[in-house]
């Protein structure tokens, strides 16, 4: 099964009917997606449950909890998902985190940046100008990134730390901010 945050943020990705897959909230796409998946199963045994597909392609709890609700506007029978008690980042999370340290805290601002260029180049931007759709591309970094931190900081904070130290610029910096931190969140990010 492919991601759910790959497809939704294809450049210049659209419905059959031609509506821009920006135009949905993520959980609302998630239902569409869904949706589409038990439509094109062959048999009622063959479409997945909304929790089993829901973690076929990577959606976050978030996104799935919103998706259940739009299901449950249509009188959809819930199935259960396993959600587990401790967040656990996946290999993109971590790669957030070590870009972000590289660039010294700039990551989610190039990434907002790369984003819209992308946009706009690609012609996908349609009414959206590049100030909007910079910020809708740094926020949803941000958003990102502020998850991990939040259910995980110490791991976040050595990820964070790495990307500075590989940084050609961090080898200067990463001593200076070890320095800064406290006793305790040293030890920390030392284990």
């Amino acid at each position: 099964m492919s991601n759910f945050y790959v497809i939704k943020n294809t450049p210049g990705g659209k419905t059959s009917a031609g509506v821009p897959y920006s135009e949905f909230s993520n959980g609302e796409f998630a239902y569409r997606m869904w949706e589409k998946q038990k439509e094109d199963a062959e048999t009622a045994e063959n479409a997945m449950p909304l929790g089993v597909w829901a973690d076929s392609v990577g959606l976050s709890n978030e996104d799935f909890n919103a998706a259940f609700e739009i299901a449950m506007g249509d009188s959809f029978d819930p199935t259960n998902r396993n959600i587990p008690n401790e967040w656990t980042p996946s290999l993109d999370d971590k790669s957030r985190l070590v870009f972000q340290g590289q660039t010294f805290g700039w990551g989610d601002e190039i990434q907002g940046a790369m984003g819209a260029l992308a946009d706009v180049v690609s012609g996908k931007a349609g009414e959206e100008s590049f100030g909007d759709l910079y910020s809708k591309y740094r926020d949803s970094e941000r958003e990102r990134i502020k998850e991990f931190r939040t259910n995980q900081p110490m791991t976040a904070l050595k990820y964070e730390l790495g990307g500075a130290v590989i940084s050609p610029a961090g080898i200067f910096k990463a001593p200076k901010i070890i320095k800064q931190m406290s006793t305790g969140k040293q030890a920390m990010a030392a284990s």
